[in-house]
């Protein structure tokens, strides 16, 4: 597929010491972004916490920010992955600094007073996506329309312009991003025999393909999803992008229970719910 680019992109490019790289008219850095469990080397997932994973949080509309606020969801530990560096940076702007924070720890998904500072997740500075290396990035006009997908030709031709949706397909800049499938989540990662209770993938047309990253042996351990697409009879924005019949169908075929009046949802909105049986 378009949007499956080889790692080697970076390979045989002189470094400086192994600190940086520069090539292609970019600077690229490895750096550590997470500390992780010394004892286990996974993710330090609170005992007990139900973990939410977030892909494509950007900074509105986060799991962190709404569902996780809910009463009841005081147990809730939130993994967002955001590859934007600045919108990354916004997400993890509410970290204070206390005895408990640690690097890639972000603070508040309630409301917390100076003597509540509970770590209730991190972020990733990542994308999701079908295999674990580096791929182009398309960062859009309005960088919550930002995709690994290129925006399709058709689209563009009809509504490129200054409205909203024009300038989700003006592409202002390409960028060479990490992503990750979620079988490596899984599988080194999180915490051994974890599930993940809520995911919500709002990657602008790749919702697919990283549900179906978490492999065969990993996705009976995702009990409930809201996925983006595309509504019914809508000119897709993306080349390849998801649309909502399809993610239904897709969703049907790996096990899921489509939620009641799951077929009406795809004339009327964008967000598709597809709970696991076992919730049921």
């Amino acid at each position: 597929m378009e949007h499956q680019t080889s790692s080697a992109i970076l390979k045989n490019v002189p470094d400086y010491h192994g600190a940086f790289k520069i090539h292609d008219g970019a600077l690229f850095a490895d750096l550590q972004i997470l500390a992780l469990d010394p004892n286990t080397g996974r993710i330090n997932v609170p005992p007990g916490a139900r973990i939410w994973v977030d892909v494509g949080t950007n900074s509105r509309n986060t799991l962190a920010s709404t569902e996780a606020r809910c009463a009841g969801n005081e147990d809730v530990f939130v993994i967002s992955f955001e590859p934007l560096l600045g919108q990354y940076c916004r997400l993890t702007a509410a970290q204070r600094s206390d005895s408990m924070s640690h690097l890639g720890t972000c603070i508040g998904s309630r409301d917390l007073n100076d003597t509540e500072m509970i770590p209730n997740g991190i972020v990733i500075p990542m994308a999701v996506g079908s295999s674990d290396s580096i791929q182009e990035f398309r960062v859009s006009a309005i960088d919550g329309c930002s995709s690994l997908l290129a925006t399709n030709d058709e689209a563009s031709k009809d509504d490129r312009g200054d409205t909203f949706w024009g300038l989700c397909l003006d592409t202002m800049e390409i960028r060479k991003v990490p992503t990750m499938t979620l079988h490596t989540l899984f599988d080194r990662l999180l915490p051994e025999g974890a599930v993940i209770d809520y995911l919500k993938v709002d990657s602008q047309g790749t919702a697919l393909d990283v549900i179906e990253s978490a492999g065969p042996e990993y996705l009976d351990r995702i009990q409930a999803v809201v996925v983006d697409a595309l509504i019914d009879g809508f000119v897709p924005l993306y080349a390849g992008q998801n649309t909502c019949s399809e993610s239904l169908l897709a969703a049907q075929g790996w096990g899921f229970y489509i939620a009641p009046n799951g077929t009406e949802v795809c004339m009327l909105s964008s967000y598709v719910i597809h709970p696991n049986p076992t919730m049921i």
